[in-house]
């Protein structure tokens, strides 16, 4: 698998790559004389800290954001920040603190004042987001030995890889998944950036994808797929996507016989009244002639 966001990379790293919880040699003897049974159990236990998610993400913090409660934003600080000591003192390594941050995004994104994405919260704090934030294991893949996930551009990483069935699933429009994605892309990061606006995200300095330009998603994904050695593409996207359907057809027709279905889904939306809207996703199959390059 493959993505440039690192909340994505994290969750692919505990679910894919793992077939079952890392053994946590170096730490079970520091967690143990807690009385904790397991890693979890620990950070589960932890006493709030007012750090950087309560000061800039709870009512509490100078900006008033009410993305977490502020009992919740101060677990996840001091969640997160035991999480660094243990990987700063070398008691974590390898799978192991992915493993735990994948706990920790999905228990902070349970918890979250927001209807989806992180670029508002909700006004009032939801019945959800007033529980009190719990890790849970994550669930592993049974047959994860072999999985390989890395964090970088699609076009390097399938210019490299040899495989069976490459499944594609572009962005479909200019939203920019690290900017609705800000907060657990920070949680992740172990940084503490300067939040800016309402909705908190910090100033990005990293370069767009080209996969979320109009102007060049259509020669990225045509590279991509001119590059890609496979027996099979397979290609997720949507009928009102920035790349048109005789565009995607026609790269993928170049390749070998393409065949596609339309899927009726219901379409994301923030707010009840949109709750019913349904949206198109197109799905298309390409047998690669000769079986590849």
């Amino acid at each position: 698998t493959g993505d440039e966001l690192e909340l994505s990379y994290v969750l692919q790293r505990a679910t894919i790559e793992l077939d079952g919880p890392p053994e946590f040699e170096r730490l079970r003897p520091l967690i143990g004389a807690s009385g904790a049974n397991d890693p979890l159990g620990y950070l589960n236990g932890l006493i709030g800290q007012a750090g950087y998610f309560h000061e800039t993400f709870s009512p509490e913090g100078s900006a008033g954001r009410a993305f977490f409660t502020p009992e919740n934003a101060a677990r996840i600080d001091a969640i997160r920040n035991c999480i660094s000591g243990w990987e700063r003192q070398g008691l974590i390594a390898g799978a192991e603190p992915f493993y735990l941050l994948a706990s920790l995004l999905d228990a902070s994104d349970r918890v979250a004042n927001t209807a989806g994405t992180y670029y508002a919260h909700l006004k009032d704090f939801t019945r959800k987001s007033i529980l009190p934030l719990k890790l849970t294991a994550p669930q592993t893949t049974q047959a994860g030995k072999g999985s390989e996930c890395f964090r970088m551009d699609a076009r390097q990483l399938v210019a490299r890889t040899s495989v069976d069935i490459l499944y594609l699933d572009p962005p479909y429009n200019g939203r920019d998944y690290a900017r609705y994605y800000h907060l657990p892309e920070t949680l992740v990061s172990g940084v503490s950036p300067v939040a800016t606006g309402k909705s908190g995200a910090p100033e990005f300095d990293r370069n767009r994808s080209d996969f979320y330009r109009p102007s060049r998603a259509t020669e990225a994904l045509s590279e991509l797929c001119k590059t890609a050695n496979a027996r099979h593409i397979v290609v997720h996207y949507t009928t009102d996507g920035i790349i048109s359907h005789d565009n995607v057809l026609g790269m993928l027709q170049e390749r070998g016989e393409t065949r596609f279905d339309d899927f009726g889904v219901r379409a994301y939306s923030a707010t009840q009244s949109g709750a019913a809207r349904q949206a198109q996703h197109r799905v298309y199959w390409c047998d690669v002639s000769g079986g590849g390059r």
